[in-house]
């Protein structure tokens, strides 16, 4: 009987190692994933993680330079539209409680990856501009506050187009979101801290 015991013991032992193992993979997993990375391979028996940002410098360093800069001047071009349309015709502002406004956005905000996002409010609009300490900038992008947040939507240098939903923290310090890339089709979360 004491050696059914031992045996069981053991077996309990090395379970419990799993247990353990398995759960500290899990919160490495989520909150890596929380911080905003994404998920690129995985392997279990060796403990292979690999993570992804969401803007992957290795796909922008997959481009030519002259397609790079070109991209960044439609990016910039953009951007500058996106100035001079800032007018309520081609949004439904009358969803939208005056509270929502009470925010400011304006400034440079950073993510875990290093990457810059610089916002510009007026009113209820926000201009959007990514930028790569390595590229530039990488994406741009205009959105307004609704009532579920502030909704982006962002093209990039690689050529793709998404949406970012952003909510502001209490403090005005960070804001928390998450991204859907349409055409990629590459979502994830985030959580962009003012500098």
């Amino acid at each position: 009987m004491s050696s059914e015991n031992s045996k069981q013991g053991t077996l309990s032992g090395k379970n419990f190692f799993w247990y353990v193992l398995s759960g500290l993979l899990v919160i490495v997993v989520l909150y890596t994933l929380f911080k905003g990375n994404l998920l690129e391979s995985f392997s279990f028996a060796g403990v292979e993680l690999k993570f992804n940002s969401p803007t992957s410098n290795k796909e922008i360093a997959g481009i030519d330079s002259s397609v790079i800069e070109e991209r960044q001047q439609q990016l910039q071009q953009e951007l500058a539209d996106y100035v001079q349309m800032e007018d309520s015709s081609h949004y439904d502002t009358n969803s939208v409680s005056d509270d929502v406004v009470d925010v400011n956005v304006t400034g440079t905000y950073i993510s875990n990856d290093g990457m810059s996002y610089i916002l510009q409010q007026n009113g209820l609009y926000v201009n959007m501009q990514e930028i790569s300490p390595v590229y530039g900038i990488t994406a741009a992008g205009q959105g307004m506050f609704t009532e579920e947040g502030l909704q982006i939507n962002y093209n990039t240098i690689l050529g793709t187009q998404g949406t970012m939903l952003l909510n502001p923290a209490e403090n005005g310090l960070q804001l928390a979101g998450s991204f859907v890339d349409h055409t990629s089709g590459v979502s994830g979360r985030f959580i962009l801290t003012r500098q």
